[in-house]
């Protein structure tokens, strides 16, 4: 399980306003150039660069077996959905936790594999999920897609949300914070790659096995079940 944007640096997590700060129902488009064209109206229109912006999603069926994004880092050789693996991502989506579930996505991806083992994974700011084949032998269905919908959430902390986080997970920065250090007993392994990957890997730890997240740290516990409280009651 991954995010497409790992390397992304701590300080563009706790920057308020952030591009991939939209809403929900919305994604983030970046920065572009629009080629010249011309209007209904036959007015003629130059190219020009436009700035990001949030852009509401009205696509029903996120379910999409090609897709025109160009995911940095990834080679990936997409595949047609079955009906049977819709149902059984679908079944999944339906029952995730209400906060989560409010999340809408740009598109849900099929592919063979990203060169790992990996169930899925994530791309942010076009909320987009990429299932692969190992994620239909896995036995942890709901906890893999509550990870990766966790790698949209994420980006909906606020700045204090964010530091607090990091904080108390284990995170730390020297002096001038130009450099950030990982937690020296992380909840999972993968969680030293990104402050984004730790708060995926707790958010599902909270719901897979509770027990285990409150005993390995009780102030990320504490955080978390504060967090969920307030994102299920808003």
């Amino acid at each position: 399980m991954k995010c497409l944007l790992t390397s992304i640096p701590l300080i563009m997590l706790l920057i308020p306003g952030f591009a991939l700060a939209c809403l929900e129902n919305q994604i983030y488009v970046r920065e572009h150039q629009v080629a010249p064209y011309v209007r209904v109206d036959q007015t003629p229109v130059s190219g020009y660069r436009r700035n990001g912006y949030c852009r509401d999603l009205d696509i029903e069926n996120y379910f999409q077996d090609n897709s025109s994004q160009k995911i940095k880092g990834s080679s990936l050789k997409l595949k047609k959905w079955s009906e049977a693996e819709k149902k059984i991502v679908q079944s999944h989506i339906d029952k995730l936790p209400k906060w989560l579930g409010r999340y809408r996505f740009g598109e849900v991806l099929r592919a063979e594999t990203d060169g790992t083992r990996n169930p899925a994974a994530t791309v942010p700011y076009t909320k987009t999920i990429i299932f692969f084949d190992p994620f239909f032998k896995s036995k942890n269905q709901r906890d893999i897609l509550i990870h990766e919908v966790s790698h949209i959430a994420v980006w909906d902390l606020d700045v204090s949300a964010a530091e607090e986080f990091a904080a108390v997970s284990g995170w730390s920065t020297n002096e001038n914070q130009t450099k950030r250090f990982p937690p020296t007993n992380p909840i999972k392994a993968d969680s030293v790659k990104s402050v984004t990957e730790d708060f995926a890997n707790h958010i599902e730890i909270y719901y897979s096995n509770e027990g285990i997240l409150r005993k390995h740290n009780p102030k990320a516990h504490e955080f978390i079940r504060k967090l969920v409280l307030q994102k299920e009651n808003p």
